[in-house]
């Protein structure tokens, strides 16, 4: 009941950060290679590669495509002509990450939340043009993969990135998904840490209250922490509801959650 209620909660909130915007899964028939085996189509060298291709051409492409959103273009039209751009030069890594970074910034940018992005073969796209080996195209494969699929090969890239721009709020983001995909203590006290972080610059996310509900009782169903943990997901899945609205489509699969870990609770004493 629990895991379930975690899985419907990651499709259902929409989080107002760059690469953050939720997304329902595909059927299985229409899974990429990525999203169905892990697997990218270069491997997984390209992520311990040191960043020395040239971000200029990439930063370039990051302010061209955030005045066309800032002016007001239809993000339909938007997407689909990067979307075009890349499919038409599959090779070219310039075309690949101006669609990605279009689709992932779309949906954070205020004002167009709401925008619906497929982000159905990004990962793909972007691994079968040869890598520029730059900060920039590292961190869109690592957005693009961690939103559609966290894995645990995705770690120490993140933790780069992160100690690259230590105020991005994307990839820490991701990285908590990434970190919680890994059955480990030390991975499950750093997802901590990250989400603690975030509801103290946001107590008001709904997304930051949820992720650290979902952490806190990581260490208490799966690694056997302490009372405190379980203690401390009840709260902060309460302080979820509390904040969230009468209607909102999660609150019926948090009290469950709650009641399950009250349950588990009970019986451990």
């Amino acid at each position: 009941m629990i895991r379930q209620f975690l899985t419907i909660l990651s499709f259902l909130l929409v989080v107002t950060v760059f690469g953050c915007s939720a997304q329902k899964p595909p059927p299985q028939h229409m899974l990429t290679r990525f999203e169905r085996t892990g697997t990218t189509l270069d491997g997984w060298g390209w992520a311990a590669q040191p960043w020395t291709g040239d971000d200029k051409p990439y930063q370039q492409i990051r302010k061209n495509i955030y005045n066309e959103i800032a002016s007001g273009q239809n993000a339909e039209e938007l997407l689909a002509r990067y979307k075009a751009q890349a499919e038409a030069k599959p090779a070219d890594p310039q075309a690949q990450f101006a669609w990605a970074y279009a689709a992932l910034r779309l949906p954070a940018f205020p004002g167009r939340q709401d925008t619906k992005v497929d982000l159905t073969g990004l990962p793909d796209a972007l691994a079968g043009a040869p890598y520029p080996r730059t900060y920039d195209y590292a961190r869109i494969r690592f957005l693009a993969q961690a939103s559609l699929r966290p894995m645990g090969q995705l770690e120490e890239l993140g933790k780069r990135l992160a100690q690259r721009d230590p105020a991005d709020v994307a990839v820490k983001f991701r990285l908590i998904q990434v970190l919680r995909r890994i059955p480990s203590p030390p991975e499950n006290a750093q997802a901590i840490r990250l989400a603690e972080e975030f509801v103290k610059s946001d107590p008001q996310q709904l997304i930051y209250r949820a992720t650290l509900a979902n952490v806190y009782e990581d260490a208490f169903v799966d690694f056997g922490s302490k009372k405190s943990s379980g203690d401390k997901a009840i709260a902060a899945y309460q302080e979820y509801l509390r904040l969230a609205s009468p209607d909102d489509p999660n609150r019926e699969g948090v009290e469950r959650t709650i009641k399950g870990l009250q349950d588990i609770e009970a019986r451990s004493r």
